[in-house]
């Protein structure tokens, strides 16, 4: 049966289970597009989520692999989550504030509750 939180059977009796494959999904996608990409987490100047909230941001964070302060997380406190152009407004805001030099690596983050998207761009100065 599908209960009102989602497509997620039963998602309320087998939460912890939804958890393990969420982690285990965003930790994989981070593992493929680190090795496809040949980037790896300390070349990283920016991981861009959603603005959740910095619990949920900083989850992201460890299962990619980043440290504390590769984790964008400056717009929080301004503009909440909605859907991904909340990461759109962020890059705006790195961009903008001059956080963000030529060549920098950024990698952004789109998740939802079972599809995950990544998208790795180098900062060109134009």
């Amino acid at each position: 049966s599908v209960d009102n939180l989602g497509a997620f059977p039963d998602l309320q009796n087998n939460f912890m289970n939804y958890l393990k494959m969420f982690s285990a999904g965003i930790k994989g996608i981070s593992k493929y597009a680190k090795e496809a990409l040949n980037i790896d987490s300390t070349s990283l100047r920016y991981l861009i989520t959603g603005n959740y909230n910095f619990s949920i941001m900083k989850n992201y964070g460890i299962l990619f692999g980043c440290k504390s302060n590769q984790l964008f997380t400056k717009e929080l406190g301004q503009n909440a989550h909605l859907f991904s152009a909340d990461i759109l407004n962020n890059i705006q805001s790195i961009q903008k504030n001059g956080e963000v030099e030529d060549g920098d690596q950024l990698v952004l983050l789109g998740t939802g509750s079972f599809h995950w998207g990544m998208l790795h761009l180098e900062y060109k100065n134009s």
